[in-house]
């Protein structure tokens, strides 16, 4: 009988009586899975054959789960606030495996526990966000030939629908803008900004006077300011599609005009408390619901006004790539599907197919209507 080879596998019984299916593979490690019979380990040889073939066979590892998520994290170069964000979707579900070795994972096991923090009380969009960053973990693990299978791929994502929000008609925005412009509250001159110009609130709170024109009514969107628990820090966009020259409509020119120093400092930041610290956003919607109740308009949150900037850039305009630059997407598809309530209803639709039609029956001198 000629000699198997390594990468064939064997079968063997153990003195405790368990049989095992061994394999070898290209690299040098072994892989190996225990049965109580003999004919069940012959059907796990074979199945290991069949994985290897398609290259879905990896070595076992004594790294776990939460060795294996605190060195990815370790070599992620990303934003501090998108890191912030992962640690806390993700932590929860490393906790609850963290002893679980990575090649043990399963889609039932992840099943299990996604099913668990749901029922612990565990928001559906923090589940969606987690499942996604520990769905890149794993499969960078996989790339790394820790596991053979990203075992998330076989789990369905949390369920998330984001509520449908309501903003400001152009009748509100205008009174909040106005009520804005005759009071003297702090941080009214950057509300004005946030609702007119479609800034991040970090990359406004990045401004410095430097990055204003007054004489050109523009200001350049170059970096931002990111809070991450009680710290700051000053870092570059979010995309290159970001560092933009943004207009400034005659309601954000007064409201900088009004707020500019006596000294001129490029180097100034314009947004400062007069401690010259940064507003957190904690700190910024208390003062903003106050002005609405004032101003007699629907409460919002702060980021609500860059979906207020971009209602009044796309309605201003009826050009989707005007609004994308104005907002720093990278796409125009980001910028429909993020504010895809901003195109005209079906209604509006049906009455300029009108126009159009009744137009070109005009140009045909066609004259007859419909009865």
């Amino acid at each position: 009988m000629p000699k198997r080879a390594n990468h064939d596998g064997s079968v063997y019984q153990r003195a405790d009586g368990y049989w095992i299916a061994s394999m070898r593979l290209a690299s040098g490690k072994r892989v190996t899975r225990s049965s109580k019979s003999k004919a069940d380990a012959d059907r796990i040889l074979q199945e290991l054959r069949k994985q290897d073939v398609r290259g879905n066979l990896a070595a076992a590892t004594k790294v776990t789960l939460c060795e294996w998520f605190d060195t990815w994290m370790s070599t992620l170069d990303v934003r501090p606030s998108t890191r912030r964000i992962y640690t806390n979707t993700v932590t929860p579900v490393v906790r609850d495996l963290a002893a679980v070795k990575l090649h043990k994972l399963s889609p039932l096991l992840l099943s299990l526990t996604f099913a668990k923090l749901a029922q612990n009380g565990m928001g559906a969009r923090q589940m969606s966000l987690g499942y996604g960053a520990l769905r890149t973990c794993l499969d960078r693990a996989v790339d790394m030939n820790l596991v053979a299978v990203n075992p998330l791929l076989k789990v369905q994502r949390p369920k998330w629908e984001p509520r449908e929000r309501h903003y400001w008609s152009l009748d509100e925005t205008t009174t909040f803008l106005r009520h804005c412009e005759t009071v003297r509250a702090q941080w009214a001159p950057l509300y004005i900004v946030l609702a007119t110009c479609g800034l991040r609130i970090s990359e406004a709170l990045g401004l410095t006077w430097g990055d204003v024109n007054l004489d050109g009514r523009t200001i350049a969107v170059r970096r931002s300011l990111v809070w991450v628990g009680a710290e700051w820090s000053i870092g570059p966009l979010k995309t290159r599609a970001a560092q933009r020259v943004v207009s400034l409509p005659d309601a954000a020119l007064r409201a900088l005009v009004a707020v500019r120093p006596a000294v001129n400092d490029p180097g100034a930041p314009v947004f400062r408390s007069i401690h010259g610290n940064p507003p957190r956003h904690d700190q910024l919607h208390q003062p903003l619901t106050r002005l609405c109740a004032a101003a007699g308009v629907p409460r919002l949150h702060v980021h609500g006004l860059r979906h207020v900037a971009a209602a009044l850039a796309y309605k201003a305009t009826g050009d989707a790539f005007v609004t994308q630059r104005r907002l720093g997407h990278s796409s125009v598809a980001t910028t429909m599907k993020i504010y895809a309530y901003l195109l005209r209803d079906d209604a509006s639709t049906a009455a300029a197919l009108d126009g159009l039609l009744n137009q070109h029956r005009r140009d045909d001198g066609e004259t007859s209507t419909p009865e």
